[in-house]
């Protein structure tokens, strides 16, 4: 079962912004204060996991039970959604995406990227080329599919 979600908008949209920047060091205070106002400004409305991690004081996320952010183990780090396959095989071309795809980590990780943009990848396959491969392939018939529907 997936995290659950929760759209913030207005004053919760600008709450969590404004929480966020000061949750994490190294930002001056009026820096922190342009980066609010911008993001305010520029994004309307924002998608997070729910239930959101209270900041400070090395609380615990607010609702459940289970490790803070600080004690997560670093491999839930990897975000498989970092950039777009379908978009960096577009803009780049099949090399541009063979190469992005060589700057991940592990296998596991491409796998990850596959599920999490719903790329079949043969579950068989062991190879980080072979892997590599069928990701590619997968994207371009992605994109194919979504031609073929658009007409």
């Amino acid at each position: 079962m997936g995290k659950a979600t929760k759209e913030l908008s207005g004053k919760s949209k600008e709450k969590y912004f404004r929480e966020l920047l000061r949750a994490h060091g190294g930002i001056e205070p009026g820096e922190a204060k342009r980066l609010e106002r911008v993001l305010f400004d520029e994004v309307r409305h924002i998608r997070v996991r729910w239930p959101v991690p209270e900041r400070g004081k090395g609380a615990r996320v607010v609702g459940a039970a289970g490790p803070s952010a600080a004690e997560a183990p670093a491999a839930s780090a990897f975000d498989p959604n970092a950039f777009s396959l379908v978009v960096v095989l577009r803009t780049d071309g099949r090399e541009g995406l063979l190469a992005k795809l060589g700057q991940i980590g592990s296998a596991e990780h491409l796998r990850a990227i596959a599920k999490a943009q719903h790329v079949a990848v043969d579950p068989a396959l062991t190879d980080r080329a072979a892997i590599e491969a069928a990701i590619l392939a997968g994207t371009e018939r992605r994109i194919a599919n979504r031609q073929a529907a658009a007409s």
